[in-house]
């Protein structure tokens, strides 16, 4: 099991290499697409995942906010955060298409699971998704996917959701404790 320091590491080390192939997509070189991709699709898959509540639906935002990002990359400000750039396009986008059609209000919990296959979101796979997203509010779901599949740090969250550092901290222990122990009875 890794330690803080090595998650706070590989946290570091990734935030550089999104960076760096922002930067190269910025210059024309397309490959560097592939790199900004990998490094960002547990993030904006939760993301999507949480406002849409559609698997279908989430891909095809997926595939439209890379589409724009490649599009719009020379709006992109170096040295900023390319991340929370990305995220706020397929938050955008998600939100457009749900207000556009308000007919998201189940979740195909097989579906969820294929797609976590399809997908290969490092997730394990015993319906955790699944709990998440049936017993938690909307908020309390974004927050623990956002750090638990999307691996960001609670002051990340707490500036991207525009809450405090505390409210996001316990809103997740809490709804992490909630899940444990639904867990354990169902499982």
């Amino acid at each position: 099991m890794a330690t803080k320091d090595e998650i706070d590491l590989e946290k570091i080390e990734s935030a550089k290499k999104l960076n760096k192939a922002m930067d190269k997509l910025r210059h024309g070189d397309d490959n560097a697409m592939s790199i900004v991709y990998f490094e960002t699709k547990n993030l904006v898959f939760s993301i999507v995942l949480n406002i849409l509540k559609n698997i279908e639906d989430a891909k095809d935002i997926m595939q439209e906010t890379y589409l724009q990002v490649y599009e719009s990359i020379n709006s992109y400000q170096p040295e900023t955060n390319a991340r929370a750039w990305i995220l706020k396009i397929a938050r955008n986008k998600a939100l457009n298409m749900y207000q556009s059609n308000k007919k998201y209000s189940y979740i195909d919990l097989n579906q969820i699971s294929d797609t976590i296959k399809e997908e290969k979101v490092e997730i394990e796979k015993n319906n955790l998704t699944d709990l998440i997203l049936k017993n938690l509010d909307e908020k309390n779901a974004k927050i623990v996917l956002m750090h638990t599949i999307g691996g960001l740090k609670h002051k990340e969250i707490a500036k991207m959701l525009e809450m405090p550092e505390g409210t996001v901290r316990y809103n997740y222990n809490i709804s992490i404790n909630k899940i444990k122990s639904l867990y354990r009875k169902e499982f």
